[in-house]
Formats: C-alpha cells, sequence, structure tokens
C-alpha cells in the first residue's frame, strides 16, 4: 500500500488518458472531467486505504471474539486445561473408539 502511495504520481498520465477513452471522442470538457474522477475514485488509494483498514478492524473484532471463545483471559479457569487437554478431549468425544490418538498425547 505505501508503494501504490509512493507511486501514484507516476500514474496521472495513465489516468488521464484512460479517462479520455471513457469520455470518448466527442467527449465535452464537463464529461472529460467526470471521466477523470470516476477513474481517480476507481483507482485512487483512497479506496484501498479504507478496505485495508475494514480488514484490519474486522482481524481485531476476530481475535477479541476469539479471545472470548476460548476464554484465553479468563483467569479463573483450570491451570491443567491446556491446549493438549482440550485435544484429547476433543479427539475423545469425536473419535471412534479404536482411533489411535495424535503423537504427543
Amino acid at each position: 500500500l505505501l508503494d501504490e502511495v509512493a507511486s501514484s504520481a507516476m500514474f496521472k498520465g495513465d489516468v488521464r488518458l484512460l479517462a479520455e477513452v471513457l469520455a470518448g471522442e466527442s467527449a465535452t470538457p464537463a464529461d472529460l472531467a467526470q471521466a477523470r474522477q470516476a477513474v481517480q475514485r476507481a483507482l485512487g488509494v483512497g479506496a484501498r486505504v479504507s478496505s485495508v483498514k475494514a480488514l484490519a478492524d474486522a482481524i481485531t473484532k476476530l481475535h477479541a471474539g476469539e479471545r472470548v471463545a476460548f476464554a484465553l483471559d479468563d483467569a479463573d479457569r483450570d491451570k491443567d486445561d491446556s491446549y493438549d487437554m482440550r485435544l484429547k478431549i476433543l479427539h475423545d468425544r469425536d473419535a471412534p473408539e479404536h482411533a489411535p490418538m495424535p503423537p504427543g498425547s
């Protein structure tokens, strides 16, 4: 994203050319300005920045939800309630009677 911000000045000529092509041969200056604005909105860094921000917010909320779901911050949980113990519980619950335990259990 930072590379795009740094190199965005190099593409100004390309944006102008693309706007001219989209506006058409008989475009008025107003049509050309409107086409240029549309191209800048579509290809601008602002749209990408908002997408990255939305993804970062979603990941933050996901991590908070995982911490609640797995009681990672719960001070009252048993000290013996380790990852291996949870894995064994899941294995015993879901595996058939004859299935071997995963290595390290």
